[in-house]
């Protein structure tokens, strides 16, 4: 079984994520904000917000920690939460 393991910080917050699941930490403290099951995670320019792959063809967005949008893209999931890094989305 091979795992991947990547580290995201974003001001207060800091996100693990891998082999197929996130937790996001408090940073100063390390307590846990909010988890779940992921292929990708990335944050949106405001750390209030940030956006998940789930499998290969849904991307949620979450707002303060509460989902704000699912949705499935028209040509698949894989590199899309990234590319949202690139827009301001903002819900």
């Amino acid at each position: 079984m091979s795992m991947a393991c990547d580290l995201f910080c974003r001001g207060r917050f800091v996100v693990v994520c891998g082999d197929g699941e996130y937790i996001v930490y408090t940073a100063m403290a390390l307590r846990n904000k909010s988890f779940g099951q992921a292929q990708e995670f990335v944050w949106s320019h405001d750390s209030s917000q940030y956006a998940i792959r789930e499998g290969s063809s849904t991307v949620q967005i979450f707002k303060n920690f509460k989902e704000q949008k699912s949705f499935k893209p028209d040509f698949g999931a894989e590199g899309q939460c990234r590319s949202l890094l690139r827009q301001d989305w903002v819900i």
